[in-house]
């Protein structure tokens, strides 16, 4: 099986995220009797590895990035898994913080085919599997094939039904609760916590971060009828001394866009950057690290107070914001209870993971000059979080976004979180099948900031670098997606996947 044969294949189920392939004839979009079955197929790798297992309506993913970073400075093959991608499917599972090799990936994606083949003969009223529990399955898979001495795992929806949550792990995590995905999780605060909550186990321990009362109530409910231990990770774990945004003025990078700008951004044969180069396998060529790119300059970085292993030391922390302090707060409880259950651990480690860490199209800086910004930003709240974030480490800057959402998504709620502190919009969309059509985003935001469309991220951003002040800050915002087309208009994609809006496409 060639890499794009596995990512047809991959792509053929029925997939959630992509709000692909489910209908009246589709199995139960939400169980754990397809996953189980299908692992036990393939021997049960997930019993094979320990692991943290996150879950969260924000943050889950920088607090796994966190808690990698630092058991991987401390000597600790680590396993992560994590979703969506950014560039390439291959990032969701990484040994060491390097993506899966192409060769693995195609071997073990052979691997699960054959077993859910085998699952499908046997135990047919199981239905079909998802790409998500396919994908799972090549998680598991990889981190016991490659003896991972601890495995992050980043829930992908909810907790209680999510596949990843056939897991023991050594910790559970939940990190900040808002309303989202309510049409399946519920419409308040307490359902949704209580979903969270379902990756709770038995004697088990939990980690949360800092919540409503009202969530917090049910962490306590469940734990109580568990008889889980369970540990606040307090704020002031991590407290803000200043902001190092020495960076951010330096020249010390410009972006890669060589030039092409576009006179009218709706215009549909406007001129787009270039984009990276695929080799014949519909990827590019690796990095040294096989890790995804930073971006082309120096990450400016908030100095915070932290306390860890009983210690209290100053770090210099790449993640900004006061969202990310608090996800900091839940990553450093987390290494305080694996220290407590014997996983060898010293101050200097964390720090130095801590200061290591790199967590693509949050908050990321792009460009210096011009500053350019990728924020994956896609709910109301995480929208605020952004707002905050310019207003805390740039503030008096004039700023434009390249906004891009995705029609699943209340965009009236989200350009009342976006819009009090932003100058002029750039409407777009992703390449992602739920992208919304960016003259609707258009017309609701219209009245309430100047706002252009560009039918293409690349296209947006180039508009937006010829258009922006001299001073001013380009942000493009509004779902992860859309962040990760920046990073590739902007050259920073070390590996980018065929286009998969069709299979005519990978051929």
């Amino acid at each position: 099986m060639e890499y794009v044969e596995s990512l047809r294949y991959l792509y053929s189920f029925a997939d959630w995220e992509r709000g692909i392939g489910f209908g009246a004839s589709a199995p139960p979009r939400f169980s754990l009797d397809r996953i189980t079955s299908l692992l036990g197929v393939l021997d049960n790798p997930h019993q094979r590895f320990p692991s943290v297992h996150i879950a969260g309506s924000k943050g889950k993913g920088s607090t796994a990035a966190t808690v990698e970073s630092i058991l991987r400075s401390a000597g600790i093959r680590t396993g992560l898994y994590t979703q969506p991608h950014l560039h390439t499917f291959r990032e969701r599972v990484r040994i060491n913080n390097v993506p899966v090799a192409i060769t693995t990936f195609t071997r073990l994606v052979e691997r699960i085919a054959a077993a859910a083949g085998i699952l499908q003969s046997e135990q047919p009223h199981l239905g079909q599997p998802t790409t998500y529990e396919l994908a799972t399955c090549l998680g598991f898979l990889c981190f016991a094939e490659a003896a991972v001495d601890m495995a992050i795992v980043e829930v992908g929806l909810g907790g209680r039904l999510d596949a990843t949550n056939v897991l023991a792990p050594c910790v559970s995590v939940i990190t900040s609760i808002s309303l989202e995905h309510t049409a399946i999780l519920g419409n308040t605060l307490s359902a949704i916590a209580r979903e969270k909550a379902g990756i709770v186990k038995q004697d088990g321990l939990l980690v949360h971060a800092q919540n409503s009362m009202s969530v917090i109530d049910v962490f306590q409910e469940v734990c109580a009828e568990r008889r889980a231990r369970i540990v606040a990770a307090d704020a002031d774990r991590c407290e803000l001394l200043a902001a190092d945004m020495a960076s951010a003025s330096a020249a010390v990078a410009g972006v890669c866009v060589t030039g092409n700008s576009i006179a009218a951004p709706a215009e549909s044969g406007a001129a787009n950057p270039p984009r990276p180069e695929r080799l014949a396998d519909g990827t590019r060529r690796e990095t040294a690290t096989g890790d995804l790119p930073a971006s082309n300059c120096a990450q400016p970085a908030q100095m915070c107070r932290i306390w860890a292993l009983g210690e209290e030391r100053t770090v210099r922390f790449p993640l900004l914001g006061r969202h990310q302090r608090l996800n900091l707060s839940v990553a450093l409880a987390v290494i305080d209870e694996l220290a407590a259950q014997g996983l060898s651990l010293s101050v200097d480690e964390v720090c130095s993971g801590i200061e290591s860490v790199v967590w693509p199209g949050r908050f990321e800086q792009l460009s210096a000059l011009p500053l350019i910004i990728a924020d994956g930003a896609h709910t109301p709240d995480a929208l605020v979080y952004l707002r905050e974030t310019l207003a805390e480490h740039y503030p008096g800057r004039s700023i434009s976004c390249v906004l891009g959402v995705n029609r699943d998504k209340d965009t009236g709620l989200l350009l009342d979180a976006l819009l009090p502190s932003i100058d002029g919009l750039i409407v777009t969309k992703s390449r992602h099948p739920r992208a919304q059509d960016p003259q609707e985003v258009a017309a609701v935001a219209a009245g309430r900031a100047p706002t252009v469309v560009a039918a293409s991220v690349a296209q947006a951003i180039s508009y937006g670098i010829d258009s922006m002040a001299s001073d001013g800050i380009l942000c493009a915002t509004g779902s992860l997606f859309v962040a990760a087309e920046a990073r590739e208009a902007l050259g920073l994609a070390a590996a980018i996947d065929p286009p998969l809006e069709t299979p005519g496409n990978l051929a």
